[in-house]
């Protein structure tokens, strides 16, 4: 069924036919504006990001920054030597025989410059694939976007029931493709699916599973993702600040250093969820599930939660506590 069939049906049409028509319009708009607006796709903060693009090119070349490095400081402690010394021809005092200045232009001179023509070309190479890997994960994203718009908008996958194959369908492209994503790609996966009312958290658990999905590093900072089924995820090292997770279920999720500062937890589920190393500064955990959560080494200064909460935690072996001090 397409958008046009819905319309022309117009003489038996339901309040429940008119909804899906919407929702379906809001799906096909929201895919459009991943594929034509690349802004929606949320970074960080400028600052932050700067500075992580920043880092991570230095890990990349860090080799190279180190050669670099000796080289110039080798040629910095030869000419402050040479000038010391007559028999290296650096002052012009030594015009007899062969100088140390006379060895480098034949030798060191051509060596560096060969050598830095090497490590440009590796650098260009590394820029090269670095480009088509980015290709890749957008070729992968909006192929997702148009397969899962053709489930919605044809194979009714809003309707479904649980043992449909669409559905079946529809969590093995999610899980597929999130596998090869990077932390801003999933960010927009994740948005489509919540905004799409794909993996909401309510008697169903969503129509679309993630249990088991691979969604370590996501960004979601800043992000609304309120009354989601995040239901055993994979979130370790997950950008989660100042996040809307009200009401979200994160039960048996892995959060492992993840960063929740000011998230907002409101009502959420986080029964069973390892949260061990996670950064929780002034996180909002006010009337959350905390039953059995390993909170071991989680950083908890600020956050709103209560003793009574704190007692249904599993772990909490070198937590730092809301005031403070460290749990022992």
């Amino acid at each position: 069924m397409n958008i046009a069939e819905v319309r022309r049906d117009e003489t038996t049409e339901t309040p429940h036919n008119w909804r899906l028509e919407q929702g379906s319009q809001a799906t096909m708009q929201y895919c459009h504006c991943l594929l034509y607006w690349p802004g929606l796709i949320h970074v960080a903060t400028e600052g932050d990001a700067m500075f992580h693009s920043w880092w991570q090119k230095i890990k990349q070349h860090r080799v190279t920054i180190i050669i670099f490095a000796i080289i110039l400081v080798v040629a910095i402690a030869l000419i402050i030597l040479g000038y010391r010394f007559d028999w290296t021809g650096f002052n012009g005092n030594n015009t007899s025989g062969k100088t140390l200045w006379d060895w480098m232009q034949l030798i060191l001179i051509p060596a560096v410059l060969t050598l830095g023509a090497f490590l440009f070309n590796r650098a260009e190479r590394s820029n090269q694939q670095a480009v088509a890997l980015d290709n890749q994960r957008a070729t992968a994203l909006q192929t997702y976007l148009d397969r899962m718009s053709e489930l919605l908008l044809e194979k009714n996958l809003r309707t479904s029931q649980t043992d449909d194959e669409v559905r079946t369908v529809a969590r093995s492209q999610t899980l597929t493709v999130v596998r090869s994503l990077d932390a801003n790609r999933k960010r927009a996966l994740l948005q489509f699916l919540h905004e799409s009312g794909l993996i909401t958290n309510d008697e169903s658990n969503g129509i679309v599973s993630l249990e088991r999905a691979a969604l370590q590093g996501v960004n979601l900072h800043n992000a609304d993702l309120a009354g989601a089924n995040l239901s055993r995820t994979s979130l370790r090292n997950a950008d989660m600040r100042n996040t809307n997770l009200q009401r979200t279920s994160l039960c048996r999720a892995k959060l492992s250093d993840a960063n929740l500062s000011e998230a907002n937890l409101f009502e959420a589920d986080l029964s069973d969820t390892i949260l061990d190393g996670a950064m929780l500064h002034h996180a909002d955990l006010s009337k959350a599930n905390l039953c059995g959560a390993d909170l071991n080494s989680a950083d908890l200064r600020g956050a709103i939660v209560t003793p009574e909460q704190l007692k249904q935690v599993l772990l909490l072996k070198g937590a730092t506590m809301p005031d403070g001090s460290i749990h022992p």
